[in-house]
């Protein structure tokens, strides 16, 4: 009797998310550092607006980036503990299987 044990299941990694996440934040990050700089070009209260729209921009993405992870990482480990419990059920079947049929020994062949 085969046996189909499943393929391990592979993690999703979100690196797209990230990589979005990185290019927000380098100009964000840029912006921060220049800032004196970009005050003195600036005089005007657009440039505090526009930093904070961006960066509670930056913030709202980086939460529904951890939630998203955090889903598939709940996702992945619930296929993964469905697989082991596969893997066990085929075993005992497998155990129970051998059991039930006996295999003659030597003594009992003459």
């Amino acid at each position: 009797m085969t046996s189909f044990v499943p393929m391990p299941s592979k993690r999703k990694r979100g690196v797209l998310r990230w990589v979005i996440f990185a290019v927000h934040m380098l100009p964000f990050a840029l912006i921060i550092l220049l800032y004196p700089t970009l005050e003195a070009l600036f005089a005007n209260t657009m440039l505090r607006l526009g930093m904070l729209s961006w960066g509670m921009l930056v913030v709202l993405h980086l939460i529904i980036v951890s939630v998203l992870d955090f889903r598939e990482n709940i996702q992945f480990y619930r296929r993964e503990r469905a697989r082991q419990q596969m893997i066990a059920a085929q075993k005992k079947r497998q155990r129970m299987m051998s059991q039930l049929y006996v295999t003659p020994t030597d003594d009992e062949t003459l």
